[in-house]
């Protein structure tokens, strides 16, 4: 799962600061500390090498060979690349979490546009957000390997309740495509029996699934196609190049941030700071289900609030407090 860290930012301290510096778990220390450790035995092999080992004649040749290492180094267009490459592989990460696809609205949608209480009702909500999460199951199989190592077969997915016996039999990997026309086809069906009671209702519950379908699809997109695999091997050879020719050259690292943009590479691994794509299917199935089985459709019954009374007595106010107010109230003013 994702490390959390915002508790530890609450306050813009140095102590806090600080804190979340020396943070391990998902950390860049942890990430690199192992090339750090052996480009540091390296380097000190051969410092001791060059100061004890070698003649007069053999420590002038050394030094050549370090000008040399030094002039190649500015061949190395590191800045360039890590820039290129962070910023690409970041982009594709964002664009992963923002299509992870939570199923509360389309839940929430088809709860208040199909308002029955009877059985038959109950079981087409039921049915279509089932059929979403379905496709969810599906699409995170092919992009999470702890996904797929929950549900290896469909079978397996059956028995955790997104499918059900009868409907196997016209399910397949390849077709998963076929749980969204389900969800869509029932929708209609439903209006045709009158349990949706506006076509308006049948259009937004349509266009949520088909919403909530591109986000899935977007996501298998980014795994179906990573990042060109030419352009993340030259960026690999290049950085431990650049470290082969620094361990006799100068002690100077800049590979932390390739190691960020390999850490980000794939969001739905294994690694302690990657997405728990199993936890996103649990809490989709089981929140669509208790939005749908809680049936809170009315509203609590209008009241007066606390604010209802315009003449009522303003609740006491620090000078700090009428200083800000007055504050926002100019900078609104201005805007």
């Amino acid at each position: 799962m994702t490390i959390h860290y915002n508790h530890a930012l609450s306050t813009a301290t140095y102590a806090s600061l600080l804190r979340m510096a020396v943070r391990w778990k998902g950390s860049l220390w942890k990430t690199v500390y192992q090339d750090l450790f052996i480009w540091c035995i390296l380097y000190a092999l051969i410092s001791v090498t060059y100061r004890c080992w070698l003649n007069e004649s053999q420590r002038r040749t050394f030094e050549r060979v370090v000008k040399t290492m030094q002039d190649f180094e500015n061949f190395f267009p590191l800045t360039f690349m890590l820039g290129f490459y962070v910023t690409l592989v970041c982009g594709r990460w964002w664009s992963m979490i923002m299509s992870i696809g939570l199923i509360d609205n389309l839940a929430l949608t088809v709860a208040n546009y199909m308002r029955g209480l009877d059985q038959r009702t109950i079981r087409y909500k039921r049915a279509i957000v089932r059929y979403m999460c379905l496709l969810q199951v599906m699409v995170y199989r092919s992009v999470s390997t702890s996904c797929k190592k929950k549900y290896p077969t469909l079978k397996s997915i059956a028995d955790a309740g997104y499918l059900e016996p009868n409907e196997l039999s016209q399910f397949s990997e390849d077709n998963f495509w076929m749980s969204v026309h389900w969800a869509l086809s029932l929708t209609i069906k439903a209006r045709e029996e009158g349990l949706i009671k506006s076509d308006y209702f049948v259009k937004h519950i349509i266009e949520t699934c088909i919403s909530f379908r591109t986000s899935q699809i977007t996501l298998w997109i980014y795994s179906w196609i990573p990042v060109p695999l030419v352009y993340t091997q030259v960026v690999f050879m290049t950085v431990r190049l650049y470290f082969l020719v620094a361990v006799v050259s100068r002690q100077y690292v800049l590979g932390s941030s390739e190691k960020v943009a390999e850490a980000l590479l794939n969001p739905f691994g294994d690694d302690e700071d990657d997405f728990d794509a199993a936890w996103f299917l649990d809490r989709n199935l089981n929140k669509a289900q208790a939005i749908l089985d809680n049936n809170v459709h009315e509203p609590p019954p209008l009241c007066d609030d606390k604010f209802s009374n315009l003449n009522q007595k303003k609740s006491p106010r620090s000078s700090s407090d009428e200083s800000a107010i007055a504050t926002n109230e100019v900078c609104l003013e201005a805007t």
